[in-house]
């Protein structure tokens, strides 16, 4: 059986844009990245999980390891 593409013209195009209002009001203010690390600046109040996506850089290290697939670890 051959099924069909998503309808998103259902979508209701009030979700997404909560989302994103939601994000750009908590979201980090600035990020800043150095030899040392990232640093990242965020609005009063914010608390959650911050996400960082970065390919493995040969040298770069996590918890004092070598960076693999996660966390420094296999």
């Amino acid at each position: 059986m051959r099924r069909r593409p998503a309808d998103h013209s259902r979508t209701n195009p009030d979700r997404p844009a909560s989302a994103v209002a939601g994000l750009k009001r908590t979201g980090a203010t600035a990020v800043h990245v150095t030899a040392d690390g990232i640093r990242a600046e965020l609005p009063p109040g914010s608390t959650g999980t911050v996400v960082i996506a970065a390919p493995r850089i040969a040298g770069w290290t996590c918890r004092n390891r070598p960076a693999d697939n996660y966390l420094g670890r296999h």
